[in-house]
């Protein structure tokens, strides 16, 4: 089995754990890293204690005390790890990222952090702020490091950052310019990219062919697949975002289902913000709405489903053309029947389509078809099983994927 024992410096937003989407994908790559060789540096959501050696954080709120020392009076103590700024402002993140990149905050024992851990690789997970991409390089620069970029995200190729933001406003120009060049910085920076995605990877080089030496490795999982077994209820579970116009679908489905009159049973996992779409949610019959639950619980309620549920709204295939869940590539490995409600222009589709490793709708009387015949067919309703498991184990495996990582940190060192 491969091995990498040189340390490997982690900057991301979040902290690397099972218990939030960006950090446990990161955690899967760098599976077979040994904890000793792992640091981070991150701005909420504290990683796992066994995930790694040693971890510096610095929060928003600590940046903008360190940048404005009177707003700290009174407050000492009082900046949490938990949460993040709130985001998707175009004139807050300007102004986020103007605080960050005055580095205010980076005093002596943020040095003393770097010296300690000596990194020979650093592992950025890039996305929408700029300033963790200036920090980067300035870190590269400061240890002598490898920089490889890791992303899921295609902020920077959009004309449009966020479906809330008005494309031609001076914020939002203003912003998506300092992306786009903070990009073009780490792209002449950087020793590699590593994208989540073929078709991310496609589109990047197509916008930046001076990327070099890029792979994709897909997300992964490290469940257990179970011996899925015809139980007596049938339930179909959604867990993960409801944001992004995802309520919007589970919405229409539980309506389908309730009208379907089968008593099939809709179980929803997620945090849902918003009252008034809450309470919409659980007017259904067949909903269960559990709320938010811990990744462990997540396993143990797609083990006891029926089928389960991915979904995207439609009318966000502008702004999330590139999405994919990472709850994909666990849905794939636990070996349940995966249903998924979604337009067939999202990449992500295609490619399960593609892999015959799902039942698809793409609008909600197909959606009607599909799982009337599912519930009366048994054989119909497992079909995609053999599919599913084998394109888990082929692009989705924890071990694979993480061996491949290793090998292209490896690759990058070696070159000069």
């Amino acid at each position: 089995m491969i091995e990498f024992n040189d340390n490997v410096l982690l900057i991301a937003n979040e902290g690397i754990s099972h218990h939030n989407s960006n950090g446990r994908t990161v955690m899967m790559l760098l599976t077979l890293l040994k904890k000793e060789h792992l640091f981070q540096f991150y701005i909420h959501d504290d990683p796992e204690e066994d995930a790694l050696n040693k971890s510096f954080c610095v929060t928003d709120s600590e940046a903008l005390t360190s940048f404005l020392p009177f707003l700290a009076r009174g407050q000492k103590g009082t900046g949490s790890k938990k949460q993040p700024i709130s985001t998707r402002n175009c004139r807050r993140l300007f102004l986020r990222n103007f605080v960050w990149n005055t580095r205010s905050w980076w005093k002596k024992d943020f040095d003393v952090f770097l010296k300690n851990v000596s990194p020979r690789i650093i592992l950025l997970n890039a996305g929408d702020a700029p300033f963790m991409l200036n920090l980067a390089i300035k870190v590269k620069k400061r240890t002598n490091a490898k920089l490889i970029v890791f992303t899921t995200e295609n902020y920077v190729l959009k004309n449009k950052l966020y479906n809330s933001a008005k494309t031609y406003s001076f914020w939002h120009l203003l912003f998506r310019h300092s992306l786009r060049k903070s990009y073009k910085r780490i792209i002449r920076n950087s020793d590699g990219f590593v994208f989540n995605s073929e078709f991310l990877k496609d589109s990047f080089l197509r916008k930046y062919p001076k990327i070099k030496n890029a792979i994709f490795l897909m997300n992964s999982s490290d469940l257990k697949t179970i011996n899925y077994k015809k139980s007596e209820s049938f339930t179909i579970s959604y867990l993960g975002n409801t944001g992004v116009g995802r309520i919007d679908c589970l919405n229409e489905l539980a309506s389908l289902i309730d009208d379907l009159g089968l008593g099939i049973r809709f179980i929803i996992c997620g945090e849902i913000s918003r009252q008034e779409y809450k309470s919409t949610i659980v007017s259904h019959k067949c909903v269960e709405y559990l709320g938010k639950v811990s990744y462990g619980e997540v396993a143990q309620i797609m083990a006891q489903s029926t089928m389960i549920l991915h979904c995207e709204n439609s009318s966000r295939l502008d702004n999330l053309r590139t999405a994919f869940s990472t709850k994909i590539a666990d849905i794939l490995t636990i070996g349940v029947p995966f249903f998924v409600y979604a337009s067939r222009e999202y990449p992500f589709v295609q490619y399960l389509e593609k892999n015959k490793a799902a039942h698809i709708a793409s609008n909600i009387s197909e959606a009607r078809e599909l799982l009337t015949r599912c519930y009366h067919d048994y054989e119909f309703l497992t079909g995609h099983l053999k599919e599913a498991l084998s394109l888990a184990n082929k692009n989705h495996n924890v071990i694979n994927n993480s061996t491949k990582m290793l090998s292209f940190m490896k690759e990058c060192v070696a070159n000069k």
